[in-house]
């Protein structure tokens, strides 16, 4: 289990002990957390790019794990079962859960674009996928909890879902669903409700009050 923490987005949470799982967090914070271990992290991107370069990249941050399951500091883990039910989920070695809210990346960039640090830079990924033709209401993904196997099509996923990140916009929600229809990869899906289930509380972030992904 692995987050990032970057600069006052969110705050890390505090984790049960679960036999067998290590939780660690990149940051460059000088916190203490229970149940984390903390590796301290100097990067020269901004904030939430430095945060998008762990989440969507695990081979190089714990590559040591042959799977790996990415929460967001903001996540809370209330049952034991989370782990097993996340992994057994997987599918093309990826598993997430749907976005509560919305399906469709349109729909969700106009949420997004109300902010107005996102605006421009959505506004053109958001054309380039329309002249691409990708589709409206063919699902749409919650990055906060990502649960993943290594294997070469996901290293290569991560690969240019951070490359989408740096040079369209941070908000990986948006860019993952094209990807994954160009590259031919169907991730399971995690069963319940983001918002509403039993395995894991999402706590809200700091600086953001838009429920997105």
């Amino acid at each position: 289990m692995y987050t990032a923490l970057f600069g006052s987005y969110d705050r890390l949470v505090p984790q049960p002990a679960v036999s067998g799982i290590d939780f660690v967090c990149f940051t460059d914070q000088p916190i203490s957390v229970q149940g984390w271990d903390i590796v301290p992290v100097r990067s020269p991107m901004a904030d939430r790019l430095a945060a998008r370069d762990v989440k969507t990249r695990p081979h190089r941050w714990v590559g040591q794990w042959r799977r790996s399951i990415w929460i967001d500091a903001s996540v809370q883990i209330l049952s034991r079962t989370f782990v097993t039910t996340a992994l057994d989920a997987m599918q093309d070695g990826l598993a997430l859960f749907p976005h509560p809210d919305r399906d469709c990346i349109y729909d969700e960039a106009e949420i997004l674009k109300t902010m107005p640090e996102y605006a421009t830079q959505l506004g053109a990924q958001i054309h380039k996928y329309r002249a691409e033709g990708f589709p409206r209401h063919v699902g749409l993904w919650a990055t906060g909890v990502i649960a993943r196997e290594h294997c070469r099509s996901v290293r290569r996923l991560g690969r240019q879902w951070f490359d989408r990140c740096q040079h369209e916009s941070v908000r990986d929600q948006v860019s993952l669903p094209p990807l994954l229809r160009s590259l031919g990869i169907a991730p399971g899906t995690i069963p319940g409700n983001l918002w509403d289930n039993k395995l894991i509380r999402v706590r809200d972030h700091l600086r953001e009050s838009v429920q997105t992904g």
